[in-house]
């Protein structure tokens, strides 16, 4: 296990208010310190009964309709504590509990989710998270006159928009600083 490790972690959820929303779907990946893709967690939908998914923000809703996953979801036997056992066995693997900062896009939003319904999960993160959208906002403060960007293909996927957090990462590290400066 390497200490150095960083968890990145994606949820989808039926709307941004963790007070009547819920996680629908979790990804977890680790990265290392040159934030290369090391391990695949699991990918787990996470069942919400109908009462639940009515209660949806129409945008959410449309998202995870185009994305497929919203009929995964009712059909999935997956619960909430279930996704957060199956991803707390994979990152034990990975990294120890309180270390590794909680890495992702506007990852302050999927803490919020975790502390309400994953309470374990959200514990194992170190208190600190890398946000990738953080960099983004200084990336196109201080260079907007490059005219380069990083493209999203925006899946509304936890996977797939995982993964593509550390492509956005490693692209601002590049972009805006030397790689031979920082490793």
């Amino acid at each position: 296990m390497n200490e150095t490790n960083f968890i990145w972690c994606d949820l989808e959820m039926t709307g941004l208010d963790p007070d009547i929303h819920y996680p629908v779907e979790i990804a977890t990946l680790i990265t290392n310190s040159r934030f290369e893709i090391i391990a695949e967690g699991p990918d787990l939908i996470i069942h919400q009964p109908s009462n639940v998914l009515k209660k949806s923000s129409p945008v959410a809703k449309t998202m995870h309709e185009t994305s497929g996953l919203w009929d995964k979801i009712t059909s999935s036997s997956i619960s909430i504590e279930e996704a957060e056992i199956k991803t707390l066995e994979f990152l034990r693997k990975h990294a120890s509990p309180g270390i590794s900062p909680m890495c992702g896009n506007t990852i302050s939003q999927d803490r919020r989710f975790l502390i309400k319904y994953m309470p374990k999960l959200a514990e194992f993160f170190h208190y600190r998270h890398l946000d990738v959208t953080s960099l983004k906002i200084v990336y196109e403060t201080l260079e907007k006159d490059k005219n380069i960007t990083f493209s999203k293909k925006n899946t509304h996927r936890a996977m797939d928009d995982i993964k593509e957090s550390v492509a956005e990462l490693n692209f601002y590290l590049k972009h805006m600083i030397k790689q031979d400066e920082i490793l």
